[in-house]
């Protein structure tokens, strides 16, 4: 008995000697921590700690993807495939390769999440992530219908087989406001039914059902915005603007999860803001400004993934404008709030992205101009053809050295275009006397309704038209599908800005160009 007592009387004291010595550690690192707090050092909380610290895209595990082209003699004129990985405006991702003359292609990418990929011309959708080998096999006779094999396969076979049936396109059928909402439900029953008989019928597991469900909600809601039928008065009835936005978040909450990230979740989430924004004092009974708009969409969801989609969708269309002004005010609160490690990646990597441009446009203005032989993203048949419209783009700049130049591309059936010409010519008329040129190039107009319809005289501004081979090319170079698009290149002959907000009636346009000429 007294051995036995003994023997517990040591355990005990073991035990508490643990216990004070785990006690005093513990101590010892939370005053290490305060520490640290009251000289201002960051605490490390990852790899990369700050979102403005993640600028390599070749972030996590690569995904080999991999394949074979059958029937090539179909479409002899493909000799390369592009591959996209969707994100927002500015942080898209594309890859070309060339197809070897065994038939084969290869692409080693860093999707860094399971997410949606396309390759051009042979698969609409397939699901691909960190460290996957997935081997394609196509047969350009049946296009748009390949074979998937290695990682997820099933799935994306599923998927495939899927599309056959569903493309997500809704039909406004003539209709508008409520009428066009019943419609719009009712295509969607249809949809769902058929993905009901489509998982009876293929024993479909719980990830395609997943993915499926997403993808038709989201297809739906994007429908609605785009239709604005939730923000007009139609049918004599005054849609609730504040009832309406509530009811696309609340559809917006119950899909968005980070299992697999869809295209769509980009082009929702950038619907979604824009549209908040256009009704925004509508909504919040606010006065609408960048900072209130920055700060207070992600309260208005229950959805803390959906919340920082959203927070990523606001900063990445601020990017897009290629300033970084914004996103550098409001780093520290991005740090606290944003915390899935895919939207911090995209956030950061886009942010890097638009500050080495600003701090040197040299790279991506020759690659953009046709300048490099080393053009990245852009098959060697795409960039010749691409040459045709550059060379008129190029001529403007060889023969104006020393001059900042404005091209304004634009259509005359397109009244923003008009209204941003009017601004153009009140803006030189400011200008006048300064080393600045403005020139306006009509595209997707026909050159005699061109030569008819407008006309300018004065000395700064030249005018020029651009046929339909030209404007392609062009459009294909800088990846613009719709007019009015800027483009704003200094003294140097150097790209140093360019996209749709590149306007005249901007607010900053001309402070730009003052800065240029400074410079």
């Amino acid at each position: 008995m007294p051995s036995t007592y003994f023997m517990i009387e040591m355990k005990n004291g073991k035990t508490k000697a643990l216990f004070y010595i785990i006690t005093a550690i513990s101590l010892l690192l939370v005053i290490a921590f305060f520490v640290k707090l009251s000289r201002n050092e960051k605490i490390p909380v990852a790899e990369e700690s700050s979102i403005s610290e993640y600028s390599n895209q070749f972030s996590g595990k690569p995904a080999i993807i991999e394949g074979e082209i059958f029937n090539r003699e179909v479409y002899p004129q493909t000799k390369s495939l592009k591959l996209t990985i969707p994100a927002f405006e500015v942080g898209n991702m594309e890859y070309i390769t060339e197809i070897d003359s065994n038939n084969r292609f290869r692409f080693v990418i860093y999707p860094m999440a399971d997410r949606e990929i396309n390759i051009y011309p042979i698969s609409d959708i397939f699901l691909a992530g960190e460290g996957d080998s997935i081997f394609i096999r196509a047969d350009f006779r049946q296009i748009q219908n390949p074979v998937y094999s290695g990682n997820k396969a099933d799935l994306n076979n599923l998927i495939t087989k899927f599309r056959r049936y569903y493309q997500g396109r809704y039909v406004h059928g003539g209709k508008m406001g409520k009428a066009l909402i019943e419609e719009a439900d009712i295509q969607k029953s249809g949809f769902i039914s058929l993905l009901n008989n489509f998982r009876k019928d293929e024993r479909a597991p719980s990830d395609f059902v997943m993915w499926a469900e997403q993808t038709i909600e989201a297809d739906y809601l994007l429908f609605l915005i785009q239709s604005t039928i939730l923000s007009e008065e139609t049918d004599g009835i005054v849609m609730d603007r504040v009832k309406g936005y509530n009811q696309l978040t609340e559809s917006a909450d119950k899909i968005f999860n980070n299992r697999f990230i869809l295209k769509s979740y980009f082009d929702l989430t950038t619907e979604l803001v824009v549209y908040k924004k256009f009704h925004y004092s509508k909504i919040t009974g606010k006065k609408s400004d960048a900072d209130s708009m920055f700060l207070l969409i992600p309260d208005d969801y229950r959805n803390r993934y959906l919340s920082e989609f959203i927070l990523a969708a606001i900063a990445n269309g601020l990017l897009s404008t290629n300033r970084t002004d914004f996103v550098q005010k409001n780093e520290a609160w991005l740090d606290s709030y944003l915390s899935d490690p895919f939207l911090r990646k995209i956030t950061g990597m886009s942010y890097n992205r638009v500050k080495n441009f600003n701090s040197n446009p040299k790279p991506l203005s020759d690659e953009m101009l046709g300048k490099t032989t080393d053009i990245k993203n852009i098959s060697s048949a795409d960039a010749h053809k691409n040459s045709v419209g550059l060379k008129v783009i190029n001529k403007i700049i060889d023969a104006n050295p020393g001059k900042v130049i404005y091209i304004d591309f634009w259509a005359l059936w397109c009244y923003p275009c008009i209204s941003n010409l009017n601004t153009s010519l009140k803006l030189i008329n400011e200008l006048t006397g300064k080393d600045v040129l403005f020139v306006n190039i009509c595209i997707m107009t026909s050159r005699d309704l061109w030569e008819e319809s407008y006309k300018s005289e004065h000395d700064q501004i030249i005018s020029l038209h651009m046929n339909t081979q030209e404007a392609n090319a062009v459009m294909r170079q800088f990846r613009f599908s719709g007019v009015p698009y800027g483009i704003l290149i200094n003294k140097e002959g150097y790209v140093v800005d360019f996209g749709n907000h590149v306007r005249a009636e901007s607010d900053y346009l001309k402070a730009d160009i003052l800065k240029l000429l400074e410079n």
